[in-house]
């Protein structure tokens, strides 16, 4: 297998609700997306959410075991600045604060916040991240 992922999937209850919560982010779906399926195109890697219920047929697992999986979706914001807007814009989408950002331990800024689906988020400014010019987390020293 090679290191690397193509797609991470959000499962999700509610695919209308967490779309428009994508879309007012000023997040695009692909025109590959369905009805069934939400596709965002996003440097090196594509976004998908997918029903929950849907999953559950296609794996046969219940919904109660689905629901145990746990992970963290990280944005790196380009600047101090972008990442307090962010914090100020994101609870008029719905969304619910867990911690507002904060200086850390690791000479940056991060905070955290659950998506309308409960989805834990981190988005964090560190001085010391670089970009590459798709918009990428650049890992060179």
């Amino acid at each position: 297998m090679e290191q690397r992922l193509s797609m991470i999937t959000l499962l999700v209850k509610d695919l209308n609700r967490m779309k428009r919560f994508f879309l007012e982010l000023g997040w695009k779906p692909s025109e590959r997306s369905s009805a069934e399926l939400v596709l965002f195109p996003l440097p090196g890697i594509v976004l998908g959410l997918f029903p929950l219920s849907g999953m559950t047929k296609e794996t046969g697992l219940p919904e109660s075991e689905l629901e145990k999986g746990a992970g963290i979706l990280s944005y790196n914001c380009r600047s101090l600045e972008e990442l307090n807007h962010l914090f100020e814009t994101i609870p008029k989408l719905g969304c619910r604060l867990v911690k507002k950002p904060h200086k850390t331990y690791w000479g940056g800024h991060a905070g955290f916040f659950k998506d309308p689906e409960g989805n834990l988020w981190e988005a964090s400014f560190n001085p010391k991240m670089k970009f590459n010019s798709d918009g990428s987390l650049s890992l060179e020293k």
